[in-house]
């Protein structure tokens, strides 16, 4: 359990992992208790101009994940908000009084062959929220496919690959590039996304030796 204290905040952490024998369990548990910031305004509509001091909104996430295998994943993820600060079309910071409940699913399942050389994963995913000022697609996926090499005795790992998302409409954030904010759709209107192709190149590396070096610089270098 790892708890934080920073600047007036508080951050619980805890997690358990258990080995079965046809796979594994895996359980998060996450609490955080913010600062208390100064907002703009507040949800309340009779509230119309001013710095507010909002009271201190709390997070509590909880994440359920159980393998089959070498290759079925299933993951549950909660999220309670209570009292979040964010921001609105006007880039003005603002408090939703009220609790907020988010929860989502995903299956994932992998695949490689060729001791590992050839890799194929994919994940399908399903998420909803109690209120629309968490903005998030209902369904997406997503497909990779990647080489792996092992060089220098395993100590060089090499992955080159592509990979496709999709994920169902939805009202997408907007960014004010001058406030250096995003901010909560001007519109309500849901725009589809195609899907998109995305190509990556991955280095790990294991063991790394590091050798410095010193010498007389300074010395007198005569003719």
């Amino acid at each position: 359990i790892f708890s934080g204290y920073q600047r007036g905040s508080q951050h619980l952490f805890s997690a358990f992992r258990k080995e079965t024998s046809s796979g594994f369990v895996h359980v998060e548990t996450s609490f955080l208790r913010s600062v208390m910031n100064p907002v703009d305004r507040l949800a309340d509509p009779s509230y119309t101009g001013g710095s507010q001091v909002n009271s201190r909104p709390m997070t509590f996430e909880g994440r359920l994940t159980y393998g089959l295998g070498d290759n079925l994943v299933l993951s549950g993820h909660y999220i309670l908000d209570q009292n979040p600060v964010l921001v609105d079309s006007n880039r003005l910071t603002f408090q939703f009084n009220g609790s907020v409940h988010r929860l989502a699913g995903s299956l994932s399942y992998s695949f490689s062959a060729f001791n590992g050389w050839l890799n194929w994963d994919a994940l399908l995913g399903a998420q909803m929220t109690s209120e629309d000022i968490f903005i998030m697609p209902t369904f997406y996926t997503r497909h990779r496919m990647y080489a792996e090499q092992t060089l220098f005795q395993s100590r060089l790992i090499l992955n080159l690959g592509a990979q496709i998302t999709w994920n169902t409409a939805f009202p997408r954030m907007t960014y004010d590039p001058y406030l250096s904010r995003f901010g909560l759709p001007l519109d309500e209107e849901a725009s589809a996304m195609p899907p998109r192709l995305e190509a990556f190149l991955g280095i790990k590396v294991s063991h790394m030796r590091v050798f410095v070096k010193a010498q007389y610089l300074n010395q007198y270098l005569g003719p």
